[in-house]
């Protein structure tokens, strides 16, 4: 008689290896969930970035267009408010010039203005915007740092302290709703033409009496002292390689408490044009003063 003996299986290994399923399922859950929530909030993030991108733009827009309506005509002039009393701040303001009308016409006094008698007042009726967003354009806007303001023009570009705070842009946004979203927007126009070129002084081509005085009548440079840049009178490489505003960092000979570049933010530009524009009549200005010398 034969005995067959049958093989024992262990005890509780259905258990383990469910156990263990349920584990690995438990893992893929957790890590799909991990992987939709970090989805979620990316698309969150991109969908705010674009609406913001969006309001930029809007505001960029905006900014040209007020730009074009009150600077647009040839008998406009423009000027900072800086000008008019050293506490304001620097944003840019437009004027009606003292156009044509505004000029004697007889044989003597040809193309002579005219006074108003009171010069103050006569300013204050031409004067037009200051060029920045907001409802009331006509007073000169409050640019120091409030928690409910949008900062343009901060610490990192102009400096931080009670003195540099006055060079600084903050402006109440204008609010807007977009497909019912809340958002806002600011804006303010810096005029590069009010500030000055980075300096490119050259010799003359024959260094005579003639040489310079021809040079005085067809080249001008800024003075190089009060930027820090007084080196560019031994060589002006430096200057003519410069294309964008942070560049005066590495032109500035002289060390200051501040960088070039945040302390002539308002003053000094690597592109700063204008346009030889007859503000009176309108058109191009003529200069005839090297025709009557020759």
């Amino acid at each position: 008689m034969k005995t067959i003996f049958k093989k024992k299986t262990p005890k509780g290994f259905a258990l383990v290896v469910t156990l263990s399923l349920l584990i690995l399922l438990t893992v893929l859950a957790v890590g799909l969930l991990s992987l939709s929530s970090v989805t979620l909030r990316s698309s969150s993030q991109a969908e705010s970035m674009s609406v913001a991108k969006a309001n930029a733009r809007m505001a960029l827009m905006l900014a040209i267009g007020d730009l074009q309506r009150q600077t647009g005509p040839d008998t406009r002039v423009t000027a900072r408010a800086d000008v008019l009393d050293e506490a304001n701040p620097p944003v840019l303001g437009a004027w009606k010039s003292w156009e044509g009308t505004n000029h004697e016409q007889t044989v003597n006094f040809a193309g002579r203005p005219v006074s108003p008698g009171d010069y103050k007042s006569k300013k204050e009726s031409r004067f037009l915007s200051w060029l920045v967003s907001g409802q009331n354009t006509s007073t000169v806007p409050n640019t120091s740092p409030a928690a409910n303001k949008v900062t343009l023009v901060g610490a990192g570009s102009v400096g931080a302290g009670a003195a540099r705070e006055k060079l600084q842009i903050n402006l109440l946004p204008s609010e807007i709703k977009v497909s019912g979203k809340p958002g806002s927007f600011a804006w303010w126009v810096g005029g590069e033409n009010q500030k000055a070129r980075i300096p490119k002084p050259h010799s003359p081509a024959n260094d005579t009496v003639a040489g310079w005085s021809e040079l005085s009548k067809s080249h001008s440079a800024v003075d190089t002292e009060p930027f820090r840049m007084e080196d560019l009178l031994v060589d002006a490489t430096p200057a003519s390689k410069a294309i964008s505003h942070l560049q005066t960092d590495l032109i500035a000979a002289k060390k200051g408490t501040l960088s070039a570049s945040s302390e002539f933010f308002h003053d000094l530009s690597a592109s700063s044009v204008g346009l030889l524009t007859n503000t009176a009549t309108g058109g191009w200005r003529k200069d005839l003063s090297l025709l009557t010398e020759k």
